[in-house]
């Protein structure tokens, strides 16, 4: 069976020309931030120098230590039994 459409190898290429991807367009504030353009800048809540809204806090998170019911000699214990 032969192959009925056949492409040279110039017309693949100039068709995976468009393929290409291109640099993020991104801007500078003034204190160094760097944003996409026409967004918000999400730390400080402005665009183009207006306050749009409140700025987001930073969340602080608390490492919680992990506190179990039983002793560690107890639960390999339980283990032993039921691999024996």
């Amino acid at each position: 069976m032969s192959i009925r459409m056949r492409h040279t190898s110039a017309h693949s290429k100039n068709r995976r020309s468009h393929h290409a991807l291109s640099k993020p367009r991104v801007v500078t504030a003034e204190d160094g931030a760097v944003t996409l353009r026409h967004r918000m800048d999400p730390k400080k809540g402005t665009y183009r120098g207006k306050t749009i809204k409140e700025p987001v806090a930073e969340k602080v998170r608390v490492k919680k230590d992990h506190v179990h019911d039983h002793a560690e000699h107890e639960h390999d214990a339980e283990k032993k039994e039921i691999t024996a």
